[in-house]
């Protein structure tokens, strides 16, 4: 294993550049490069990437990180398009595929992260014909998504027909049909938590129903 070139306790295991990692930060704090940028610094730094600099160019001017520069510019509002299309529609390996599932098992979004998703999603699709029908397209957004969480919750995952609990084959089913009431799709009093199989026998499951539709 490669070593550090300095005899200090306080080595890290990761090297970088020879050095380990804090001794490597330590240089770098030393030479001013983790600091923060007055007032007119950030003013130059927003001029310099305006003329057209990249971020790291603009970092190794002002004597910064390059992380510090780029949070200054989101802060500013500035970015630019992707440049490697090369990798736009390109598949990650299966072997990152499965580190990544891995690491976020257990792991879920916040609310507030989920709708910024949701709307940067949508902002991306504003220009894109979708030709998924306008039902199938509302029952994959987050407002559905967040009814049959309630739904679920309110219900305490339990069957209301069988009591099953817990089962993951639960359905979220609208009493009150879905295409029949727009108005009562995500109302919360119109939902009801069913398993798989009582959901199948209702009168209202998909080609079962024979209502007329209301106006």
């Amino acid at each position: 294993m490669t070593q550090c070139k300095t005899n200090d306790i306080r080595c890290r295991g990761r090297i970088v550049k020879s050095l380990c990692l804090y001794h490597y930060r330590r240089a770098r704090y030393s030479k001013g490069m983790y600091r923060n940028l007055s007032s007119a610094e950030k003013e130059q730094a927003v001029s310099l990437y305006k003329s057209g600099l990249s971020s790291p160019k603009v970092a190794a001017i002002m004597g910064c990180s390059v992380s510090g520069v780029s949070s200054l510019l989101r802060k500013e509002g500035l970015s630019r398009p992707r440049t490697q299309t090369h990798l736009l529609g390109a598949k990650m390996p299966s072997s990152h595929v499965e580190k990544t599932r891995k690491r976020m098992t257990g792991n879920k979004h916040s609310l507030r992260t989920r709708l910024r998703m949701s709307e940067a999603h949508r902002k991306r699709l504003k220009d894109y014909i979708r030709k998924e029908p306008q039902n199938k397209l509302i029952r994959k957004s987050i407002e559905y998504k967040l009814w049959r969480e309630a739904v679920y919750k309110r219900d305490n995952y339990t069957c209301q027909i069988c009591y099953k609990r817990g089962s993951i084959t639960l359905n979220a089913d609208h009493i009150k049909p879905f295409a029949l009431y727009p108005k009562l799709r995500f109302s919360i009093t119109n939902g009801r938590t069913l398993c798989i199989e009582c959901h199948r026998a209702t009168p209202t499951f998909g080609a079962n129903s024979r209502q007329k539709v209301i106006a």
